[in-house]
């Protein structure tokens, strides 16, 4: 296949191919260059030693399921599917390769119903534990902590709100909530110490940054596009209540299509005198690393990192580092997967500009996902 050719990717759900129509979802992508397949999650079979370069699309009708069987159908009707070479014609066969790359177990739930362990890599050994927070939304978000389980992590997705008995619409969000995560992974005998990694995306940066500020046994915080101010609801912990970072709804604009732009709506709590909503990161001993898209246009993620750092280091801090992406938008998931420029704001409910151009921001995705990997890597398995 030349650079350009143009190519569905069909996904089916984990229960199986057994109903009249499996397929879920449909993703379009452009081939750009190479001339074999391989897919992130699946390191063995034919081709595992060269990889498309792959422009993401957009899915068709569907959100991707937790851990979907793969096929990628050319359009010249040439099938390749996760566990088989190329061969002819459409048939629908799969391979049921799932987000981990190799063998990954679900850990059970602990007595608590407001946590749930993703999975853990396979084996007696103890690994590197990391929780992943995911952003406004609601709900438990796995697709990372799948993927970080691959690679030799035992992951945590926690979900704060929207799940099971959790509260549908919080007033306000507790730390101890959080702190009780921590401490049942370090207690968990397969999850490395002293210390764990938080993977925090948007709203969940926020949190992940504030655990480091105010728990202990933080050695790593990778966030995701987010702010370094409490937003959107009241952090509390013991006795003291983090107000949320002000909106002004004047600076939030709308383009001729009525959709959001509220990339400058939120107050710079670095520049008003006295702002209780920024997150003390000076009192963190973790490592940071701020990833952050230039196209965001949900917040301001490239100035509040640059402005965190810069803060940082005036107090003699060298424990940070930033990633930031040119053409890269809110939404940054792992590699391949689509790219979301617009959607609905997390806050007001309406549709917004998410940003992201569809090149920069899909290499972006697959050059963050390996930086993730190696901070983690480096900073929890070192110690």
């Amino acid at each position: 296949m030349s650079p350009e050719h143009a190519v569905t990717l069909a996904e089916a759900s984990h229960q199986g191919l057994s109903t009249e129509s499996p397929w879920d979802s449909f993703w379009q992508f452009l081939l750009l260059q190479k001339t074999s397949l391989h897919m992130p999650w699946h390191e063995t079979g034919a081709g595992a030693e060269e990889t498309f370069e792959v422009l993401c699309a957009r899915p068709c009708h569907a959100v991707p399921p937790l851990f979907p069987c793969l096929q990628l159908v050319t359009h010249d009707n040439t099938l390749f599917d996760s566990g088989s070479s190329r061969r002819g014609g459409l048939s629908r066969g799969s391979s049921p390769q799932r987000w981990q790359n190799r063998a990954a177990k679900l850990l059970p739930d602990c007595d608590a119903n407001w946590l749930q362990i993703s999975v853990q890599p396979a084996g007696e050994d103890s690994f590197p534990g990391i929780i992943d927070i995911h952003g406004l939304g609601g709900g438990l978000v796995e697709h990372k902590a799948s993927l970080l389980a691959s690679h030799g992590f035992a992951t945590l997705a926690l979900a704060y709100y929207q799940y099971e008995d959790l509260p549908q619409q919080p007033t306000e969000l507790h730390l101890e909530y959080f702190e009780e995560a921590v401490n049942y992974m370090l207690q968990h005998p397969q999850v490395k110490g002293p210390g764990i990694g938080l993977l925090g995306y948007s709203k969940g940066a926020d949190l992940s940054l504030a655990m480091a500020a105010f728990l202990k046994n933080i050695s790593a915080v990778a966030s995701l596009n987010g702010p370094v101010a409490i937003t959107a609801v009241p952090l509390c912990y013991k006795d003291k209540t983090i107000p949320p970072l002000p909106f002004d709804e004047r600076r939030i604009k709308v383009t001729d299509s009525h959709i959001l732009d509220s990339s400058e709506g939120s107050i710079d709590p670095f520049q008003a005198p006295g702002n209780q909503s920024l997150i003390p990161l000076e009192k963190v001993e973790a490592q940071l690393l701020f990833i952050v898209g230039q196209d965001d246009h949900v917040i301001n993620s490239e100035y509040y990192a640059m402005a965190a750092c810069k803060l940082l280091q005036a107090q003699g801090k060298e424990n940070f580092q930033i990633l930031s992406y040119p053409g890269t938008g809110h939404c940054i998931d792992p590699p391949f997967f689509p790219l979301y420029a617009t959607g609905k704001h997390p806050i007001f409910h309406k549709w917004a500009v998410l940003g992201g151009e569809h090149r920069a921001h899909s290499k972006a995705q697959v050059h963050a996902w390996l930086q993730i990997q190696a901070f983690f890597n480096k900073y929890l398995n070192d110690i």
